[in-house]
């Protein structure tokens, strides 16, 4: 057989060779385990949950969907790293240290293994650990500091209320006001952010994972496509403000998570039957729904998620600025009265958990009752026994017109931001994102004002004005 026919004949297996291994998937998912806590028997249950979904499928298009692990366990000086699918999981670029010592670079370094290894079309990052919302880690003198799990385990008792609430008693403990009473003094208040290593004593604060995203963003050469935060108090506009520029879509929770977190078969069974057809909002739509359909089955009656768009938040944001504005402007006419209606609003809103982050929709529709009665009583003033109008600033019913006009804008544009959600019984009144507003100035947590959002609004002006 002569040199040229050979060519010919091997030309069309060298081009097969070649797609197989540039073509790209519809999806990569990386799920990056924070396990090195007491989570961490959840994450090889979480893991097994990914194989009975492939295994679940009505019709398995595994080549399609990578679904990629990283996890840090305790005790393990070492960075596990897998490729799962039906048959099971695969180690692949595991590394000899461990995680937790460098949180930033790390959570990098992994989509740089995905993009490397695993190209696609879509890209999901999701986080799988404890969370603690907006409110950031400070770091903790570890000289003689115990382990965040002895201290959890210390306050309850995990053998009585089952291993599966160990995830949502650790976030009410770690978002505790006051720890006097428990002898936790700074320690408990340190554990902000999210991605805990209970070895190291790290976590990733939400500056960090703003710098982690942005640059995960470079490699993948365009946003991500989904942001995942199976944590718990996650869903804040102000989490969401941090990684708006980075990706399209962030799918977390209000409230704190069970143990159990995500329902990973339900999610994985529908996208690798039909992965074409999966948007990265349709993928959110999953994951909020089987979130649903895993919990209401169960006695957890508060569950909370939701799928927020980030790219319709800035609008979102620009209402909440002109709300600030306006209500400082409302403060300057008649501080008394407007203190306290805005006092009243905070009361009658939903709150979670950490009772300083409070459902922005509950908050807004609290906040237009209260600012409606008050263009009213200003309206209808009578005069004083003197005979004579105690008459505010001129600018205070415009003001309050105003605040109401966009009080009303930032319901509907919450609605369109938030493009699905679940909720527990318990917790009727959470409509998918929440909002940093503690009860007083003096509770204003010292990492608040750091944040991107707090720094380029006035929000905080409005909340250190009550």
């Amino acid at each position: 057989m002569s040199m040229n026919l050979r060519l010919i004949l091997l030309m069309p297996l060298l081009f097969f060779q070649v797609h197989l291994i540039t073509a790209n998937a519809e999806w990569s998912i990386l799920v990056y385990m924070q396990a090195d806590n007491n989570l961490c028997e959840f994450a090889d249950k979480d893991m097994v949950e990914i194989i009975k979904g492939y295994q679940k499928a009505v019709f398995c298009d595994a080549v399609n969907v990578n679904t990629l692990v990283q996890v840090d366990y305790p005790q393990d000086k070492k960075t596990w790293r897998f490729k799962i699918d039906g048959a099971g999981k695969i180690e692949h670029g595991s590394l000899t240290q461990e995680m937790g010592e460098r949180p930033v670079e790390e959570l990098v370094a992994s989509a740089e293994w995905v993009k490397g290894n695993y190209p696609a079309k879509h890209y999901a990052v999701i986080l799988w650990n404890h969370g603690s919302g907006i409110e950031d880690y400070r770091k903790i003198n570890t000289g003689n500091a115990r382990n965040f799990n002895s201290i959890w385990m210390d306050i309850f008792d995990t053998n009585i209320l089952g291993v599966d609430k160990v995830k949502n008693i650790t976030e009410k403990n770690n978002i505790k006001n006051n720890t006097s009473d428990i002898g936790l003094g700074d320690l408990s208040k340190s554990g902000r952010g999210i991605l805990y290593d209970d070895s190291e004593k790290t976590c990733l604060t939400n500056q960090g994972l703003s710098i982690a995203l942005s640059q995960i963003k470079n490699i993948f050469g365009k946003k991500i496509d989904l942001v995942g935060m199976d944590a718990c108090l996650m869903s804040m506009v102000e989490v969401a403000y941090e990684i708006k520029d980075f990706a399209d879509i962030l799918v977390a929770s209000q409230e704190t998570e069970p143990g159990y977190g995500w329902n990973y078969s339900g999610i994985i069974a529908p996208l690798v039957s039909a992965p074409s057809v999966f948007t990265s909002e349709n993928l959110a739509r999953l994951i909020v729904a089987s979130y649903a359909n895993f919990y209401e089955t169960t006695d957890m009656q508060n569950y909370t998620q939701s799928a927020i768009s980030l790219n319709l938040l800035d609008q979102l944001c620009a209402n909440i600025e002109l709300v600030s504005l306006n209500v400082l402007e409302c403060i300057t006419c008649k501080s008394t009265i407007v203190k306290k209606a805005l006092r009243t609003a905070r009361l009658n809103s939903k709150s979670f958990e950490s009772a300083s982050y409070v459902d922005l929709h509950s908050l807004y529709f609290a906040l237009r009752e209260e600012f409606t009665k008050l263009r009213h009583d200003a309206e209808n003033e009578q005069p004083t026994c003197f005979g004579f109008l105690n008459r505010p600033s001129p600018n205070y019913i415009p003001a309050l017109d105003q605040l109401v006009q966009h009080l009303n804008d930032g319901i509907g544009l919450i609605q369109n931001v938030v493009f699905a959600n679940v909720v527990g019984v318990r917790s009727n009144g959470a409509h998918g994102i929440s909002i940093y507003y503690p009860y007083s100035a003096s509770s204003i947590h010292p990492s608040y004002p750091n944040t991107a959002f707090a720094r380029n609004t006035h929000w905080l002006n409005m909340l250190r004005s009550v």
